[in-house]
């Protein structure tokens, strides 16, 4: 299980109770793909065929992954919806929320 924040392609954002796999294929609409930020303390869930797919581009999804992942080349297009965790917590079966600052960001704290 996991707090998260979602955020969809028309840019709505909001705070999600995940649980399981199945749960995070659901709201990102299909194969996930985890990618960490820079910071380690997110987790980022993306659709891993988000772009085969041909899923619209997520413009606020897009900015905050580029500015957590400095790794990521510029035409790295975000797509689909987005989920955003904590790290893997210590008992490697759950992930924790996104930090307080995080939250605040989108007005969820």
């Amino acid at each position: 299980m996991a707090n998260a924040i979602k955020i969809t392609t028309d840019g709505t954002v909001t705070a999600e109770t995940v649980d399981g796999l199945q749960d995070f294929q659901k709201h990102v609409e299909g194969w996930v793909e985890l990618i960490y930020a820079d910071d380690s303390h997110h987790a980022i869930w993306l659709n891993e065929e988000g772009k085969v797919n041909g899923m619209p581009i997520n413009h606020t999804a897009h900015q905050l992954v580029h500015s957590m992942i400095t790794g990521l080349s510029p035409q790295d297009v975000i797509v689909g919806p987005v989920l955003i965790t904590g790290p893997l917590a210590a008992d490697g079966e759950h992930y924790e929320a996104p930090t307080a600052e995080m939250l605040a960001r989108f007005d969820l704290a």
